[in-house]
């Protein structure tokens, strides 16, 4: 199977899960509310089509196969029926049933109602939600039938109820779900601490010296520094270009007890459209935005003392990760020491080639590197993984509501549109040269050498 294919299957096997709550709110105003001969007959052939979809798509979901036959076995029955309005009364109120105990099982056993299999598709947190609501509103429904069944209004209530499971079901897949989708602002891996700070003074000079102190280090002994540059330099320089950057900006540190070990900044693309790499490059994203919203990742650093601690390095790449997430962010740009590149590959970042561009920061050559975080999303789905990357310690259920939001804004547009579809020489060909030049002289103020190849 191609790259393509597997795109357009799982894109296709997501629709069909998001479909599904519609499906059966759609089925119960059939039956309920049109005449039983005709509406048993196309309940059963949509559901006929959803499975034969699904199965093109190489799952079988466990709601369509049972709510599908149900329709099918009452078409079969209708035949022996000789009062159809009882059988009209009867049958909106079974399938309504059948749900309530395909719901009490994926509540208990965490089997899911649609989408494949429960590892891929849904965190089991997020099922429980789901079949939560149809635990309480299937019961309601049935209790009106049970009740008040005579009454006209009967069927439409019970439809009503129906379709607001529908919408519950879309609210938790692309909007809200409490807690479950709020990143983590302060949490432990691998024994270290990782914390969002303030933007207060004390905590940002914190942040800018314990980056100072390792980049100063580092560019020290880079034997293609151009220029030599002092700490107190460097930290000058920090501190005053991070004051200026106008995008909104979260700070993160990681703790070995009260020992700050490591950090990392990201910048959101705000309403100006303009990074800090843009600026400091001379190059634009605005062609590469058409495709969606583009985060900046800044000042990763790690304790010279701590650098064989992956962990580290995994907890704040989740930090930046789950900022993306959770702000639909669909690609993530670094301008990035070139001593630190092949590092952040591990995170799934590539260098640009932007032309054979070169800058320099504090004496030592910087890269343009770049990720598309869509598409890593689409082609690793998975939500429950052993291996040791960034994106299985990321909130599952924030990369479960990012997947099904991608879904819904991108599957409808051209195949060569989706932001799933750029590669990283697709990104590089994107970026254009800016409206001004890059600046001659580096984040510390003194002479660089920047040329266009």
């Amino acid at each position: 199977m191609t790259t393509l294919q597997a795109h357009r299957r799982s894109v296709a096997t997501a629709l069909f899960a998001m479909a599904a709550p519609l499906l059966f709110a759609a089925a119960m105003g059939i039956v309920l509310l049109l005449p039983i001969g005709l509406a048993l007959p196309i309940c059963s052939a949509l559901y006929a089509v959803s499975i034969l979809g699904e199965a093109r798509c190489g799952t079988y979901a466990l709601q369509s196969l049972a709510l599908g036959g149900y329709f099918a076995a009452c078409a079969l029955a209708s035949g022996w029926f000789q009062e159809l309005d009882g059988l009209q009364r009867g049958a909106g109120t079974g399938g309504l049933a059948l749900l309530f105990l395909l719901s009490l099982a994926s509540a208990i056993f965490g089997t899911p109602l649609h989408g494949g299999r429960p590892e891929v598709w849904e965190p089991r947190q997020i099922r429980r939600v789901k079949a939560g609501a149809w635990l309480v509103i299937c019961p309601m429904a049935i209790a009106l039938w049970l009740l008040w069944q005579p009454e006209a209004w009967v069927p439409w209530a019970q439809f009503g109820l129906a379709t607001s499971g529908a919408a519950a079901a879309g609210i938790v897949d692309l909007w809200y779900c409490g807690a479950l989708y709020r990143r983590g602002r302060d949490f432990t891996l691998g024994g270290f601490r990782f914390r969002e700070i303030e933007l207060d003074a004390d905590a940002l000079t914190q942040f800018f010296d314990h980056y100072t102190t390792e980049i100063a280090t580092a560019v020290s002994r880079d034997r293609r520094a151009e220029v030599k540059y002092s700490r107190s330099e460097i930290f000058e320089a920090v501190s005053r270009t991070e004051q200026a950057v106008t995008a909104q900006r979260f700070y993160f540190n990681a703790y070995d007890g009260d020992k700050i070990v490591g950090g990392i900044a990201v910048a959101l693309d705000g309403a100006d459209h303009r990074l800090p790499v843009e600026k400091s490059y001379g190059i634009s994203f605005d062609p590469l935005r058409r495709y969606g919203r583009i985060m900046e990742v800044r000042r990763l650093s790690v304790d010279s003392n701590y650098r064989f601690q992956p962990d580290i390095f995994r907890g704040l790449v989740k930090c930046a990760i789950e900022v993306g997430l959770e702000n639909d962010v669909s690609f993530m740009v670094d301008l990035a020491f070139h001593f630190v590149v092949n590092l952040l590959r591990k995170a799934g970042f590539e260098e640009l080639a932007l032309d054979g561009r070169k800058r320099y920061e504090f004496g030592s050559p910087v890269r343009v590197i770049a990720q598309n975080l869509a598409i890593g999303q689409l082609e690793s789905p998975v939500i429950i993984a052993p291996r040791k990357e960034s994106r299985y310690a990321a909130n599952p259920c924030l990369r479960y509501r990012y997947y099904r939001r991608a879904m819904m804004n991108q599957a409808w547009w051209p195949e060569r549109s989706r932001v799933w579809s750029l590669s990283s020489a697709d990104m590089n060909d994107l970026v254009t040269g800016g409206d001004a030049a890059p600046s001659v002289a580096d984040d510390a103020g003194r002479s660089a050498v920047v040329s266009d190849g």
